[in-house]
C-alpha cells in the first residue's frame, strides 16, 4: 500500500510481492520518481538518484618499494573507471622509510588507466616542519616523480600524504595508486589503513 505525505511530499511504497522472497522492497519516491530501494537481500540501492556518493578502498596490507626505476602498485588502492564519466578522487597514504633522508613518490598508474580528456592532481607531503606541495597536470604516470624530502622511519609513526584529483574519462580503465622510492635500495612503505576515495559525478 501507499502512504502519501501530501503534494510534493514523499510516498512510501511497500511491494508486498517482495515479502515472498523473505525480504521487503521499500521504495522512497519523490514526485513519482523512485530514488531509494531496500532490496529483499538487504542491499540499499539508489535508483536514478542525482546524489553523488564517495566510495572507499582501504589498504589491508603494507606496500613497499625500494627501486628508483620501477614503481609498485599500492595494494588495494584502485578502482575501475567507466568511459564518459567525471571522477573526484582523494587519498590519504601513511608512509615511512628505511632512512629519514629517503623520500617517496606517488602517482596514478598509466598502463591500463582510463583515457582522459581532462585531469589535474595535487599531492601534499607533510614534514615535521610543514608541508610541501606538488602540483601535477597529469598524475597518470607509471614512474612517479618523488619528493626529495625526509620521511619518518618508525612504522608506528608514519607521515601522511594527501592526494587529490579530478578527471574526465574517454575510455575505461583502472585508477591505481603507485609508489616509488627516492633512493635506490632504500625502502619506502605505505601502511595498511591508507585509503583511496572516489566519487562519480
Amino acid at each position: 500500500g501507499n502512504r502519501n505525505a501530501g503534494d510534493g511530499g514523499a510516498d512510501i511504497v511497500v511491494n508486498s510481492a517482495a515479502t515472498r522472497t523473505a525480504g521487503l522492497l521499500l521504495d522512497v519516491e519523490n514526485n513519482s520518481v523512485s530514488k531509494l530501494a531496500v532490496q529483499p537481500t538487504g542491499d540499499l540501492q539508489l535508483r536514478g538518484s542525482p546524489l553523488a556518493m564517495w566510495q572507499r578502498a582501504v589498504a589491508t596490507s603494507d606496500t613497499s618499494n625500494s627501486s628508483t626505476a620501477a614503481a609498485t602498485d599500492v595494494a588495494g588502492l584502485s578502482f575501475a573507471a567507466a568511459s564518459g564519466k567525471k571522477y573526484l578522487v582523494r587519498a590519504t597514504l601513511f608512509g615511512y622509510a628505511a632512512a629519514s633522508t629517503t623520500g617517496l613518490g606517488v602517482s596514478a598508474k598509466a598502463t591500463g588507466a582510463p583515457t582522459t580528456s581532462s585531469q589535474f592532481f595535487d599531492q601534499q607531503h607533510y614534514l615535521d616542519t610543514g608541508s610541501l606541495t606538488m602540483l601535477a597536470a597529469s598524475a597518470f604516470a607509471d614512474t612517479p616523480a618523488v619528493f626529495a624530502a625526509t620521511l619518518q622511519t618508525a612504522a608506528g609513526a608514519p607521515q601522511a600524504d594527501r592526494f587529490d584529483g579530478y578527471f574526465v574519462t574517454t575510455g575505461t580503465g583502472t585508477f591505481q595508486l603507485r609508489l616509488i622510492t627516492e633512493v635506490d635500495t632504500s625502502a619506502v612503505t605505505v601502511k595498511a589503513g591508507s585509503y583511496l576515495e572516489w566519487m562519480e559525478l
